[in-house]
């Protein structure tokens, strides 16, 4: 679904990288999880940034599109 382009930022959790969401043609920030840090508590850490971050509406601010969540 999504065509990754360029490395945006790295952190101890995961990374973020430049998408393009095919089905839109929208150019997007996609932020992954390492699969090494994806504990339960980590996940759900995620879980609560996207909640709040959904809640805002400001240029400043990020928005949240899509959060997917896999776990082997």
């Amino acid at each position: 679904m999504y065509e990754f382009e360029a490395d945006l930022g790295e952190g101890a959790f995961g990374q973020v990288k430049k998408a393009t969401f095919k089905p839109t043609g929208e150019i997007m920030a996609v932020k992954m999880l390492k699969a090494e840090r994806a504990t339960d508590q980590v996940m759900q850490l995620f879980r609560q940034e996207a909640d709040l971050l959904s809640q805002f509406d400001h240029p400043n601010i990020i928005k949240i599109h899509h959060l997917i969540l896999l776990k082997n």
